[in-house]
Parts: C-alpha cells; structure tokens; sequence
C-alpha cells in the first residue's frame, strides 16, 4: 500500500485564500458607517421590500380609521334615535297630561262617540221600524203607516234626549220636575214614545224589534250622557289652561315666516349712573303715587297737558316722602362704619337742599290761579344772597370765563345732566317759573341751571320703583298689574306704566340671567343716587 505524497501547491492555495480573505476583511474594516447598513430602512438590499410593508401599513391603518369612524357614526346615530323616540314619548306624556291637550281629547272623543251612537240608534230605530209596520199591517193600516209612526216615536225620543244633552252641555238646566212643566214634558216626550214603540213590537210577537226600540233609545241615552259628561271635562280643564300656554299655542298655531330676516338681537344695557332709564314726567297727576317718571336727562324741555289738574297737597306729600326715602342711610360697600366719616355731613346738606326746594314747591302750589295764557312769566330776580336753591345768581358784569360759582368760588357745575331750560312755559318744570340768571338774560351761554330737590327725589323715587317692579318680575314674570300694584302699594297705573317701560326697553328679550344682571345694576345705581 503506498502511501499518496501531499504535494505543498494545495496547501499553498489555502494559505493564499486566507491571506486574501484577510486582506479583504481588513479592507472591509477600513470602510466607515458599516453601521447604517442595520437599518432595514437603509440597507439597499431590503429598502424595496421596506418600502412595501410600510404602504401596506398605511393602507390598513386608514381601513381601520375609517371603520372606527363609521362605528362611531353609527353609535351617535343610534343614540340620536334613540333620544328623539324618548323626547317622543316625553312630549307624549307631556301632552297628555297638558290641560289643553286634554281639552283637544275631550272634544275630538265626544266628536266621535256622539257620530257612533247616533248613527247606531239610527240603525236600530229601522230595525223597530219593521216590527211596527208588522203591526200596522195586522191592523190593517196602509202600506208604510208602520215607518212613519216609528220615526215619531223613536225618533222623538231621540231628538228629546238629545236635547237634553245639549243644554246639559250648554250649560243649561230645566230645574226638578215637581217645580217646572218644561222638564215634565221633557221627560215624557224621552220616554212614552218608546214605551208605545215597545208595546207596538210586543204585540206582534216581535221581541227583536222590541229590542232594537230599546235599543236606539239606549243608544241615544249615551249620546246624551257622552255630550254631558264630556263638556262638564272639558270646561274643567279649560279652567287650567293658563294665559301663558294659550299664548303659546296660539303662536305656535300662527306660525313665522321662515323667510323673514331673523330679528336683531337687543341687549338691555344697564344704567348708568346720572342716565339711567328713560323716566319720563308728563305732569303732576292725581292717580300719581309720588313716584312719577323723571327726566332722562334734567336738561330736556318738558310738555304736559294744557289744564293739568293737580291735587296740590298730595303732591307736596308725595315730594316729602319720596325725598325721605332718598335720604335713607346706606352705607357703600368696603366701607367701614366705624372710620369716623359716615356721610351725616353730605346728609344734613342735601336734607337742606330738599327741604328748601319743598319749600318753594309749596310756595308755587300757592300762586293765585290767574295765571297769564303763555304761562307764568319771569319775575324780579332776587338778590344775590336769595338765589335758585339758595345760591347766589352770577352778575352781569361777572366774567364768561371764570368757572367758579361767585357765592361759594367752587367751579361751577355745567354738566348737560345738571342745566335746565326755564323757558318751557306752562306744564315744564316745577321751577319753570323761577328767575333766570343774569348771564342768560343777557344773552350769555354761561346759564347752568341746577336740578332742584325735588326733581330729584322725584326722580329717585322714580328708579325705586322700577327697581320694585323689575325684582317682582324677576321672581314671578307672570304676575298681573292689579296683584303687582297691590303687593307694592302702588297704583295699577303706575304699574303698568312701568311694566310697558321696561318691555319698550327690550325686558321681554332678555334671558333669567341677564335680567337678573340688570336689576343688580339698577339696584347699584340707586345705592350711588342714594
């Protein structure tokens, strides 16, 4: 056995491959950012298959987006029906026990009974007609002499019953039958028909026309009872019906124009201090309760009726009380009454002024009644020390550009709210007759009349009140002028004079919470007035 020589060429090619394959490794080593190549993404060799799961992925994701929209579609949908069919039967229930819709059933189900019975006692009255024209033939009577006295029998009886049903629904009523003829005759005309028409069937052997006699009588009985009971029901609950769900159904029943430009929508501002609500005087008048409308604004000219008539002495009251109530304490919020200041300085002043413009108020209400027909004219101005509200009048010769009052040497007050035309003539101003300063007799701008006190007041007095009214109306929107005008203390013309004023001023528009916003800004306003 020989033994086979290993020649050194083969091994010589292995030790080359591993050189080269070294070689190359290292080669391979030397290259940077081999690391990118473990990103599929960007690997060159599997980009294209990356490429085509991600649109796959995509793909489903939207399929699954879009099912779980319609699922949700589908879910709302359901619960939106679901909802309408519980409103459904809410305003079923609803309905029911409305008064009004019960009235609608009432009315509609005495519409149909009544058709009923008398239809029915109108079938079973030919049926008796048979059995009665039996008779009539047995008798020897003439042909059809049987259908005719039937049709005065049970139809007698029927046209009685009902008749008795339409004045019990009427409201009508024929008294006991021992004390009126009327309600006698009544009843036998109900009933002796019907027996004759009984006794007619009877006689014959007819008992099924007997029957149907009995029958129609019956029949018209219920008629009669339906038409009764139903419009005792109906008047019932009609009684429950109130004013505001009348209204309702009456503009629901009218109907709007869907075509017409929707309404603008109207804020009710609130009052401002110095402007509040449009409180218009028209003359002092007997009903007034002392807190007649005010000016808008002081300075505006004011008319009133040609001849008013004035109950002088209630007047000057009402200006006295309504002045007392304006001067009632009430402390500003924050402050302290313990800090010394309570505003007994600024008090004593205005209950000065107020006194003093009652006083002249008297002395007007005591004129001589021959006034001229232009009205009562100017009078002598007075001296300085005795001006308007006690103030000193500006002189003549006083210069236009000084803003200082010459009695005092505060600055003058020539607010639009505080100036005041004295040439309104008569059914202006209380103080209409009241001397005009001298700057304004010569022609000067520099006029700047005061409000007096008690326009004030009556302006004050004014605000209170429909600060009242506007509280009431918050809490019961539905009261009547009468009970509102009793609750109050008021006149019930006063009322509604206020009531209309507010409703003018957009109240009607406004939701719970804005009214209530208004009222609040009211009720500060007259706290500041205060």
């Amino acid at each position: 056995m020989t033994r086979k020589k290993q020649t050194p060429t083969k091994a010589a090619s292995v030790v080359d491959a591993v050189r080269a394959q070294s070689a190359q490794a290292a080669e391979l080593a030397r290259i940077s950012g081999q690391e990118r190549l473990a990103d599929p993404r960007l690997n060159p060799a599997t980009r294209a298959q990356h490429d085509a799961l991600r649109d796959e992925q995509q793909r489903r994701a939207l399929d699954a987006a879009h099912q779980r929209a319609m699922r949700r579609h589908r879910v709302a949908d359901a619960a939106a029906a679901d909802a309408e069919e519980t409103l459904s039967a809410l305003a079923l229930a609803r309905q029911t026990s409305s008064p009004a819709r019960r009235v609608l059933a009432l009315h509609q189900g005495k519409r149909v009974y009544l058709r009923v019975s008398l239809a029915a006692s109108v079938v079973l009255a030919a049926g008796s007609a048979l059995g009665v024209e039996a008779a009539a033939r047995h008798l020897d009577a003439p042909v059809g002499t049987g259908w005719i006295a039937e049709v005065g029998l049970t139809g007698l009886a029927t046209a009685a019953i009902a008749y008795r049903a339409h004045l019990a629904e009427n409201g009508g009523h024929l008294g006991s039958v021992r004390e009126h003829w009327q309600a006698r005759v009544l009843w036998a005309l109900m009933t002796v028909p019907l027996l004759v028409s009984v006794i007619a069937n009877v006689s014959t052997g007819n008992v099924l026309g007997a029957a149907c006699s009995i029958g129609a009588a019956a029949f018209a009985l219920l008629s009669a009872t339906v038409a009764d009971r139903s419009s005792a029901a109906m008047t019932a609950n009609a009684k429950q019906v109130d004013t505001v769900a009348e209204k309702e159904l009456r503009a629901t029943a009218m109907g709007e124009n869907v075509f017409a430009a929707p309404a603008p929508a109207t804020t009710m501002v609130p009052p401002a201090a110095g402007a509040a609500l449009e409180l218009e005087y028209a003359g002092p008048v007997v009903e007034d309760d002392g807190q007649e409308h005010a000016e808008e604004h002081v300075g505006r000219d004011l008319e009133a009726p040609a001849a008013p008539v004035i109950d002088r002495q209630a007047l000057v009251e009402a200006v006295q009380a309504a002045a007392l109530e304006a001067l009632s304490p009430r402390p500003a919020q924050g402050d302290d009454p313990e800090d010394g200041d309570d505003g007994d300085g600024v008090a004593e002043e205005i209950a000065a002024e107020v006194a003093q413009g009652v006083a002249e108020l008297e002395r007007w209400l005591q004129r001589p009644d021959e006034d001229p027909p232009g009205g009562p004219g100017p009078v002598e101005p007075p001296t300085a020390d005795d001006g308007d509200q006690g103030a000193a009048l500006v002189p003549a010769d006083a210069p236009e550009d000084e803003g200082t009052d010459t009695s005092s040497g505060a600055p003058a007050d020539t607010s639009p709210d505080r100036s005041l035309d004295t040439s309104a003539g008569p059914g202006g101003h209380i103080d209409a007759d009241r001397p005009r300063p001298a700057s304004e007799v010569a022609g000067t701008d520099r006029g700047a009349g005061r409000v007096t006190a008690a326009a004030r007041a009556r302006r004050d007095a004014g605000l209170r009140t429909r600060y009242q009214v506007a509280t009431v109306l918050l809490r019961l929107p539905h009261t009547s002028n009468a009970a509102l005008a009793e609750a109050l203390k008021l006149s019930a013309k006063t009322v509604k004079r206020h009531r209309n004023a507010l409703r003018e001023a957009g109240w009607d528009r406004l939701t719970d919470a804005e009214r209530a916003e208004w009222v609040a800004a009211l009720g500060e306003q007259i706290g500041e007035t205060r």
